[in-house]
């Protein structure tokens, strides 16, 4: 697993190779448990958002579809990798290099787990309820 950062530019002569190397077997685990975790939680909340959301009038059909603001936890967990990975920096001195690198966890997290769980929302025909999911005029008006 520790292959997952190994395009993570090395903060150069700063370290030894063996702690930069153990730092990125310990990161990728971490981010991989918590885009797990983040998928898994961002899908239960919209399947139950979504099911919870009613069509009343005939204006509902267009209102915004609010369960998929559940797709802004992948935002906490990003934040929650960069403040883990800023904390795991210790060994080094420069704020630069731990900010440098706490951004790009933030970024793999964040997108990853939102990428993924609209990807899941989008071909898991049981999470998004029949009365919201977009049908083609050709599947509407079968002979």
């Amino acid at each position: 697993m520790g292959h997952l950062f190994d395009w993570l530019k090395s903060p150069g002569g700063l370290i030894d190779y063996l702690v930069w190397h153990h730092f990125q077997e310990n990161l990728s685990g971490i981010v991989l448990l918590t885009v797990i975790l983040t998928l898994a939680a961002i899908l239960l909340a919209y399947a139950i958002a979504a099911r919870s959301l009613r069509i009343e009038l005939p204006g509902d059909v267009f209102r915004s579809y609010t369960p998929l603001y559940w797709l802004l936890l992948s935002v906490a967990a990003g934040l929650i990798d960069a403040i883990l990975c800023i904390s795991q920096l210790s060994f080094l001195v420069s704020l630069g290099t731990k900010v440098d690198i706490a951004l790009e966890v933030f970024f793999i997290t964040a997108g990853t787990s939102a990428l993924l769980a609209y990807l899941l929302i989008l071909f898991v025909q049981p999470l998004t309820p029949a009365r919201f999911r977009y049908r083609p005029a050709s599947f509407l008006y079968r002979d």
